[in-house]
């Protein structure tokens, strides 16, 4: 019974989601991305997707992007956050808004493309940004860099192995 309810609900969320998937490479242990495919309120295609991967440490790191989807390419900046910041503040009778300090700080670490895959999934391309905005802070380093030396940087990725595949690319 918890089966069908189960999937009677992802069945009728599917729209609402509009979920395209979780994809990873075979070859790379604890890589991936979960690629969401939807319409925004001005009837725009968009892609929103979360890329997970390890530092050079081996510690994880996750980054994020939403950008216009053509239906085969997406490029935009890729994001990091550099932690979770604990709300400051005291509650009062005020709107929250007022009362406290907004908890997640997105940072640019490179301009990427991302682009539908031939045979399924997705392949990935990050680039550094082409101004020089400095140390980029990233919650798994101690010291916070996202060098120029990463190798988040001019490679490919791809994520063309499927985990879960909901209403298809």
């Amino acid at each position: 019974m918890k089966y069908l309810l189960t999937l009677i609900l992802l069945l009728f969320t599917v729209p609402a989601v509009a979920q395209t998937g979780i994809y990873y490479d075979m070859e790379r242990n604890g890589e991936g991305i979960t690629v969401f495919n939807w319409t925004n309120l001005h009837k725009e295609q968009v892609v929103t997707f979360y890329f997970y991967t390890y530092d050079e440490d081996n510690n994880q790191r996750w980054f994020f992007a939403s950008d216009a989807w053509s239906g085969k390419q997406s490029t935009g900046k890729l994001h990091i956050t550099k932690g979770v910041k604990y709300p400051e503040g005291v509650p009062s009778d005020e709107p929250f808004e007022e009362d406290v300090v907004i908890v997640g700080v997105p940072t640019e670490v490179g301009d990427y493309t991302l682009i539908l895959g031939e045979e399924g999934g997705y392949l990935l391309w990050v680039e550094q940004l082409e101004d020089d905005v400095g140390p980029v802070v990233s919650p798994s380093r101690p010291e916070g860099i996202v060098d120029d030396t990463d190798y988040l940087y001019d490679r490919a990725w791809f994520f063309t192995d499927t985990l879960i595949s909901i209403g298809g690319n």
